[in-house]
């Protein structure tokens, strides 16, 4: 009864815009701590923009890169009058040329790998999502991109269990980035994805539960350090794992 008053009076939408602004300063707040007016930002996985956004409006240029194309051509109409964005139709992995994404009606869970969509079947986490799609899609490394861009000073990673590929394409530390972890489906690949980083450069490594924009602990921890405490994660969840690299 309440929240059909508040719908046909127009208040529910305020006060659902009011906290949709509460976030949007909770992110941007969480993400000066990584980036800086003028600097260069990658989203891979960029979906509907919500952290290409964040990031422009950091004062920084974005390269958004989405392979799905419809999402992708959403990406294009929001951000069309923002130059500083640059909008990329393709997906991130090892090597460049052509893969398959795996798509869904919940289109950010569409993905590039059936391993990662066998083990959430089985952990039961998307039980009621589909994996019908298919759409044939150009791959780019991170290489690529730098070489195209520039070196980015943080690299947000977020493709539904493909982040070990897309890092695999990286020969060279980047100063910061972040990339999607489920517990229990990714925990190995999440600790090879931080060995394979610390091949690279030496890092230090935080996490961040969900979408709480909140470093869960008070001081960054050594690889070895944090892949004990990541291994303590008992319980059904994930995060983005954080890591930047000690000069």
């Amino acid at each position: 009864m309440l929240y059909e008053i508040l719908r046909r009076t127009g208040t529910y939408r305020i006060i659902q815009r009011a906290n949709e602004l509460r976030y949007l300063k909770r992110r941007i707040e969480f993400y000066k701590t990584f980036l800086a007016q003028g600097q260069l930002a990658f989203d891979i996985g960029a979906n509907m923009g919500n952290r290409t956004n964040v990031f422009a409006r950091l004062g920084c240029k974005v390269v958004a890169v989405e392979p799905q194309k419809n999402v992708f051509e959403y990406l294009q109409r929001r951000f069309r009058d923002k130059p500083q964005i640059i909008c990329l139709n393709e997906a991130v992995g090892e090597k460049a040329g052509w893969a398959e994404i795996i798509t869904s009606e919940a289109d950010g869970l569409s993905t590039m790998s059936r391993e990662w969509i066998d083990r959430v079947k089985k952990s039961g986490r998307f039980t009621e999502i589909q994996w019908k799609g298919r759409e044939r899609v150009r791959l780019t490394t991170l290489d690529k991109l730098i070489q195209a861009y520039g070196e980015p000073s943080f690299c947000k990673i977020d493709v539904e269990g493909y982040e070990l590929h897309v890092l695999r394409g990286l020969s060279q530390p980047v100063k910061a980035l972040s990339f999607e972890f489920n517990t229990p489906e990714s925990n190995e690949t999440t600790v090879t994805a931080i060995t394979y980083l610390n091949t690279l450069g030496k890092y230090e490594f935080n996490l961040s539960f969900g979408e709480s924009m909140r470093l869960e602990y008070k001081s960054w921890l050594s690889s070895s350090e944090f892949v004990s405490e990541f291994r303590k994660i008992k319980t059904m969840t994930f995060g983005d794992i954080y890591a930047r690299l000690l000069r």
